[in-house]
């Protein structure tokens, strides 16, 4: 049953019956993630992987450098007399876990909204704006996999945190991943220059991407506004590039955490055969529970193609 429905019998003071569970079809789910990712600039620049099973591999291929060589003409190459490229699978194992949202639709948003194509558009907005913030969230704060309902102002003062493990989290506990340590006294460009000189050059590419918090990047603005005598960069916050690296801003990203990377090594996972919708008519609550459920993983690729920086 489509929401357009739903509103109808709302209106007809017909919705008791209303009591669907179902799991969408590949192609409707491709249409609901898409929808989430459209509302995230962020989550439109990363890798998106769209798994069809709960266990997925990422493959990574990982080729030996220096692979050059020479063989006379009419010689076989073999072992004994040529260099072979080598090549191996770092890859990772995406591990999709139930992310649910729950949303109620009051009768009152209904009954007062006469046009029902304007309703179902700004219904199916919301919820995929604030799914879309959630998930990015998520997937940069993550802290664990192993759900913890309960909060505690010390050990789990952000419950969503626990419901799977974020980019953060994955890099720092990464043995690969090329570490900077931030003190107090370092200054945000000085972080910049540190970072970018901590990845290695045979990663380095036009591709990389400063990953930093708003409020980092209008720390930046200021800093480089006062070298700037015509005052444009304080007026149009136009300082989009150090040592000729972009700004990628997260919204979600720490004040203290600035990462450097490409934008593919950072991976959003998605399922598209087990999203589940389910709505169910509350009458007593005057209101129709809506409810999703969202397979969905992240991980990081080339470990050694990212830099995080952070206190430690």
């Amino acid at each position: 049953m489509r929401l357009n429905e739903i509103i109808k019998l709302v209106k007809a003071n017909n919705a008791a019956n209303i009591s669907i569970n179902t799991t969408l079809l590949p192609a409707e789910a491709m249409q609901l993630i898409d929808l989430v990712v459209a509302q995230s600039e962020f989550l439109q620049k990363v890798r998106r992987v769209n798994c069809s099973k709960l266990k997925t591999p990422l493959p990574i291929l990982n080729l030996s450098s220096r692979n050059l060589t020479r063989v006379n003409e009419g010689t076989q190459a073999t072992e004994s007399n040529a260099t072979f490229t080598q090549s191996s699978n770092e890859g990772k194992m995406l591990t999709l876990n139930n992310v649910d949202m729950f949303y109620d639709l009051l009768y009152s948003v209904i009954t007062n909204n006469h046009d029902d194509k304007a309703l179902i558009s700004m219904i199916e907005l919301q919820i995929a704006k604030s799914y879309a913030n959630d998930l990015l969230d998520l997937a940069t704060n993550g802290t664990t996999d192993e759900y913890v309902m309960t909060p505690n102002s010390t050990t789990n003062p952000t419950p969503m945190y626990t419901l799977s493990k974020g980019w953060l989290a994955l890099m720092k506990e990464s043995t690969k991943v090329n570490k900077v340590k931030i003190e107090t006294t370092h200054k945000l460009d000085e972080i910049f220059t540190n970072v970018i000189s901590a990845m290695p050059n045979s990663y380095k590419t036009p591709n990389c991407k400063l990953i930093v918090s708003p409020t980092n990047l209008e720390k930046y603005n200021v800093l480089m506004g006062a070298k700037d005598t015509s005052a444009g960069i304080y007026l149009s916050g136009n300082a989009k590039t150090y040592l000729g690296y972009g700004f990628v801003v997260n919204p979600y990203m720490p004040n203290d955490v600035v990462l450097f990377t490409e934008m593919e090594d950072l991976v959003f996972a998605p399922s598209i055969s087990d999203v589940q919708k389910a709505m169910e008519d509350k009458p007593r609550k005057k209101s129709i529970e809506y409810t999703y459920t969202l397979p969905v993983d992240f991980e990081i690729a080339r470990d050694r193609a990212m830099v995080i920086a952070y206190p430690f």
